[in-house]
């Protein structure tokens, strides 16, 4: 008897993966690439919306997105990013078959004049977009951190060393607790004076940053296991449309400059090639009683090319090196004393001496439409 029922499950069940089959198979799709107007790169990250059935996806690194098993029919497409004007057509679908639907970005201004918020988009991410960076003035790229929704840095080193990072209780020390990434570039250091995963940031040029994005509480393994509080991972451009030269100044000496130049490239046939160069030079006393002497020197280069329609490589080398002296912390009781004020130093000599070199190369295939294999080497020098 128990055979019998058992005989009867295996029938049932392999009735319905049948039936299921049978009727997948009459329905089509929709796949298509997304790109640039000006600049005839894909569009990555790109939200596409069904409106029909409020279900959606993201372009991948090659600008591609599908959707599948579709019943024949006609539907609205909702196509945003931000910093392009939206796209909105309805494509139809026919049994069996792919229906092709390309679409080309227009490059628009970002008007802040109405917030939409729904949950129609299935594929909800946490990214700082390249817009939110720039409407944030920011220093160095440990103040990209400040971005994040609930984190918090603390600098008691005058800007030498990685900041002290708090975020969802956690007392993250110099990045103990959440897993810092650039380009898919460990920044953690496995072994350090101050704890396992020390992530100094201060390598990275904040212009050169094109978006990240982040995941809070210990629920991703692929961030290892410095991934306890979270993990912050940072894209840096792969092109830029502009030459920019920037020198800004302040007080207590302070000073920065910054250049970004394109590297002119000779793009035959259909091959899209691109790369630039980026340096940034920045001092400061501080605003101690004790001059700083901080002084840090950053350069960053990044080249891209097309390999074929399924294939990009990616190559960046980076460096920096700083130094400066720290008046460090103080006891409060020589506050009180009238010692010093809390701008002065015990020991006005807590400096120090740092630097990184980096180098990542990146080989990015597509499978398909939905999935994308990536193969990436890396080599750091702290």
């Amino acid at each position: 008897m128990q055979t019998f029922y058992t005989s009867i499950k295996y029938c049932f069940s392999l009735f319905l993966i049948t039936t299921t089959i049978l009727l997948n198979a009459h329905n089509g799709s929709i796949s298509g690439n997304i790109t640039d107007q000006l600049t005839q790169r894909a569009v990555t990250g790109a939200v596409i919306v069904l409106t029909d059935n409020n279900t959606s996806t993201i372009t991948n690194s090659f600008g591609n997105y599908i959707f599948e098993n579709l019943p024949k029919g006609d539907y609205d497409l909702e196509i945003t990013h931000i910093g392009y004007a939206p796209v909105y057509t309805t494509v139809q679908v026919n049994d069996v078959n792919t229906t092709i639907a390309d679409f080309i970005l227009v490059p628009a201004p970002v008007s802040l004049e109405s917030v939409t918020i729904s949950s129609t988009t299935s594929h909800a991410q946490n990214i700082v977009s390249g817009i939110d960076i720039q409407l944030r003035p920011v220093e160095n790229a440990q103040d990209l951190l400040r971005l994040v929704p609930g984190l918090f840095i603390a600098q008691h080193a005058g800007g030498g060393k990685a900041e002290q990072i708090f975020l969802r209780g956690f007392d993250i020390d110099h990045g103990t607790d959440i897993s810092v990434n650039v380009d898919g570039l460990p920044v953690n250091m496995v072994s350090h004076a101050h704890g396992q995963g020390y992530a100094d940031l201060h390598f990275v040029i904040p212009e050169t940053v094109k978006s990240f994005d982040f995941l809070k509480g210990p629920y991703q393994s692929t961030f290892s296991d410095f991934a306890t509080a979270g993990s912050i991972n940072f894209n840096t451009a792969d092109a830029i449309d502009n030459n920019l030269v920037k020198i800004s100044a302040g007080q207590f000496n302070t000073l920065r400059t910054l250049v970004m130049l394109q590297v002119p490239m000779n793009n035959a046939g259909n091959k899209q090639s691109s790369a630039y160069i980026a340096g940034e030079y920045q001092i400061t006393d501080g605003p101690f009683n004790s001059p700083q002497d901080f002084s840090r020197t950053n350069l960053f280069g990044k080249y891209r090319t097309v390999i074929n329609d399924n294939a990009i490589l990616k190559f960046s080398a980076s460096t920096f090196s700083s130094q400066w002296n720290a008046s460090g912390q103080i006891p409060q009781r020589a506050v009180d004393s009238g010692l010093i004020d809390r701008f002065g130093a015990i020991d006005d000599k807590e400096g120090g001496t740092t630097s990184r070199s980096n180098l990542n190369l990146e080989l990015v295939k597509s499978i398909n439409a939905r999935n994308v294999f990536s193969n990436q080497v890396y080599f750091t020098d702290y």
